[in-house]
């Protein structure tokens, strides 16, 4: 029985899953010249201008765990990759999922996570300084959601799901919903730590998970996953399937484990059956 993580949705739905803890070669205060994604399809973000690279921290404001931290004040650090999975027109689901503290500082007065080339066809996720508020968009439509609640850093998953705009804190939904349906998805080059060519972020990015036609269930496994690792699970609200175990991933298909020791399994979904030292 194996944690659940990303990688675990697949190639398809899991585009690219930018992990700090694959950059675990590097020392800290190593500038960031790559960015290589851990879900198997290998995409690597990158930046060749060294004035520009963003530096490796070992251990970060984030629970101590590893992540990328950006000066978007000073150098304007960003990275780029290009997936074609990204392109999902205007039919398709498209959410990233973002654990950081980006933009908790105070000179820059806003910055943007995320975004692709053009940005009338692309998500991205906006910050104003020390988290005044804070914005997702979907091309021309967009919501801000001001003086958010919450840890120093966050997990926020935010994009376009079942055709409407979504900005999920720990899965809390925060946003208006807008109906984003019409918007033309297509772009397959994005920026992580800027909006590609301005509004640098400012702060620290553990895991950037860019992700493709996600069901609400699949969405609240990265949830999970992700309040487990970084110690957010008292933000899970009350009723999210996550709340009390841990996505974990079995023989046979994917279980609730948790993570005190005893084993659970959720079955609240179809039933799966294992054999595991005769427990079942």
């Amino acid at each position: 029985m194996a944690f659940w993580n990303p990688s675990n949705l697949g190639t398809t739905k899991c585009v690219a899953w930018f992990s700090s803890e694959s950059l675990s070669s590097l020392s800290n205060g190593d500038s960031v010249s790559s960015w290589t994604s851990s879900e198997g399809n290998s995409i690597s973000a990158t930046q060749g201008t060294s004035a520009n690279q963003p530096t490796y921290v070992a251990s970060s404001t984030i629970s101590g765990k590893p992540a990328v931290n950006f000066d978007g004040f000073k150098a304007f650090d960003h990275l780029f990759f290009t997936a074609s999975a990204m392109d999902v027109g205007t039919s398709g689901s498209l959410v990233c999922c973002f654990i950081g503290n980006a933009n908790d500082g105070s000179t820059l007065p806003f910055g943007a996570v995320t975004r692709g080339q053009n940005s009338a066809k692309s998500i991205q996720l906006l910050y104003t300084n020390n988290n005044t508020f804070i914005q997702p968009s979907v091309g021309s439509v967009f919501n801000s959601v001001f003086n958010p609640s919450g840890t120093d850093y966050r997990s926020l998953v935010f994009g376009r799901h079942s055709g409407n705009l979504m900005l999920r804190y720990i899965g809390d939904e925060l946003s208006d919903e807008a109906d984003a349906s019409s918007i033309d998805l297509d772009q397959t080059s994005y920026a992580i730590g800027s909006a590609y060519f301005s509004g640098g972020c400012e702060g620290e990015i553990a895991e950037m998970i860019y992700l493709s036609g996600l069901s609400l269930s699949e969405i609240q496994q990265v949830e999970g996953y992700a309040a487990r690792k970084y110690d957010l699970t008292s933000s899970l609200p009350t009723a999210h399937t996550y709340k009390s175990f841990a996505p974990a991933s079995g023989l046979h298909g994917v279980h609730n484990q948790d993570l005190i020791g005893d084993l659970a399994l959720d079955v609240s979904g179809p039933l799966v059956s294992d054999t595991l030292a005769g427990a079942i």
